[in-house]
């Protein structure tokens, strides 16, 4: 896929042509449906790789399509992969060595999976690849939740109880994610979480996303919600560049914000959704990349009040915060 997309950056007329893609439901859907069936990973599969924990089963959680986004593959993905083993009574592990996502490397030759998160049990690849009930999931991606389930506390608290369970930072991540806080927000601190998605999902409006709101929208939501909270920082989570800005000239020194690989000038005749774009176009480093998002939507979900458009990013910090903020606007204006 990464090969594809430097393609595509190098021609105008195929970027052109990915761009209709990407901002056409049909044919996105289509795309997918025939990278699944041609890979053969459309449906589940059931290995025999050895003689080994004869007893058990494991569910070998492999990511979908390569272009998703480090979010959409811990969190959105791979929660209905886990309550499905769950509810199986398989134990979970995830494989994002020998199934390609955005973040690998071929050089290193690792785990993605395994540069951010711990594994969900205390089996390793490698044990799970000798033994004698494997499944292997699909590489189906149901999609985002609907708004109803998005804001519904139950849903929120199901989820957000398997994330804590079985999606567990690493130590170098959560070292990282540890440092980051200390630095932006204070104990003493009632902060405001802003989730701000720009770029591609303003300017591409990719089929099947959500419609977000303009800055402009975005800050006279928070002004009305600041008329009833008082709150002595604001912390945005965004990857525009000239979101930054504005809110800083609104906000002044009330406003925080994670470290990011800011984009200032994505251009969506390419086609590419934000993380293909900072890969491709601007040579963003994988880890670093997905390290910071990660940093960035967990601090969002570390805050006391929300304000934001449902989106990944934004659906995965109401899951971490399982139910914990005193008051939320969730912005909802339908799909692209």
């Amino acid at each position: 896929m990464a090969k594809i997309m430097r393609t595509l950056a190098l021609n105008p007329i195929l970027a052109r042509m990915f761009r209709v893609i990407r901002r056409s439901r049909v044919i996105t859907r289509v795309f997918r449906v025939i990278y699944l069936i041609f890979s053969n990973q459309v449906w589940q599969q059931k290995k025999h790789f050895g003689e080994s924990n004869p007893d058990v089963t494991f569910y070998v959680i492999r990511p979908p399509i390569e272009d998703f986004g480090i979010i959409n593959l811990a969190y959105l993905n791979n929660v209905h992969h886990l309550r499905y083993a769950i509810n199986k009574g398989y134990i979970p592990v995830v494989d994002f060595l020998h199934y390609r996502t955005l973040y690998s490397d071929s050089e290193l030759n690792k785990n993605v999976w395994e540069h951010y998160f711990t594994q969900p049990s205390d089996y390793t690849l490698d044990e799970v690849y000798q033994s004698k009930n494997v499944v292997l999931s699909n590489k189906y991606y149901r999609g985002y939740p609907s708004f109803e389930d998005s804001t519904n506390n139950s849903w929120i608290l199901e989820y957000g109880n398997i994330i804590k369970q079985f999606i567990r930072f690493n130590s170098k991540t959560q070292k990282f994610i540890d440092i980051q806080k200390d630095e932006l927000i204070k104990p003493e601190d009632t902060v405001l979480g802003v989730f701000c998605r720009g770029t591609d999902y303003i300017k591409l409006k990719p089929a099947g996303h959500y419609v977000q709101p303009s800055f402009c929208e975005l800050l006279e939501e928070i002004t009305k919600f600041l008329e009833n909270h008082t709150c002595n920082k604001i912390l945005l989570t965004t990857e525009d560049g000239h979101a930054v800005e504005m809110f800083k000239n609104q906000f002044g020194s009330a406003l925080v914000v994670p470290k990011q690989n800011f984009v200032d000038n994505y251009d969506d005749k390419k086609g590419m959704l934000i993380e293909e774009y900072r890969q491709v176009s601007l040579s963003a480093d994988k880890y670093v990349s997905g390290l910071e998002y990660l940093n960035s939507v967990y601090l969002l979900s570390q805050c006391q009040y929300f304000v934001g458009a449902l989106a990944a990013g934004s659906i995965a910090a109401l899951m971490l915060n399982q139910g914990r903020y005193i008051d939320k606007r969730v912005i909802f204006k339908g799909y692209y």
